[in-house]
């Protein structure tokens, strides 16, 4: 199974995460938070390819880890990142950090039950036209 640092008070790769290269353009949120914010999506340099190849039969390596910042429409700070981390097993593991890293949940039943409708590997991969 997924280790989620439920424990941690931080997130460690939370500084690392902000570097990756940017997956997709800015856009409206979707899902969490709906267009109340903006979505950033940084994937770790290892999987971001795969990432934005997705299609329906495709999926991201063991070890991926995909991260969503949520930016405020007015100001653009960061509200709150929910990140995904393959596992070993293949198995996803779901949980949120606050703006400066601290872990707020960790896998909810309803993170999985949502992306478990995703195209692709639990993944909604970037906006397409």
């Amino acid at each position: 199974m997924t280790r989620v640092p439920r424990a941690e008070p931080s997130w460690s790769e939370y500084a690392a995460a902000r570097k990756w290269p940017i997956a997709a353009e800015l856009h409206p949120s979707r899902g969490h938070g709906s267009s109340e914010y903006l979505v950033e999506v940084r994937v770790a340099p290892e999987a971001l390819s795969a990432y934005r190849d997705l299609v329906p039969g495709t999926g991201l390596p063991k070890g991926a880890r995909v991260a969503a910042a949520h930016r405020e429409r007015s100001g653009g700070q960061v509200a709150s990142t929910f990140v995904m981390q393959k596992g070993e097993d293949g198995r996803w593991a779901y949980f949120s950090v606050g703006p400066t890293g601290r872990v707020d949940r960790g896998d909810t039943a309803l993170c999985r039950r949502c992306h478990s409708q995703a195209p692709a590997d639990s993944l909604f991969g970037p906006p397409r036209n």
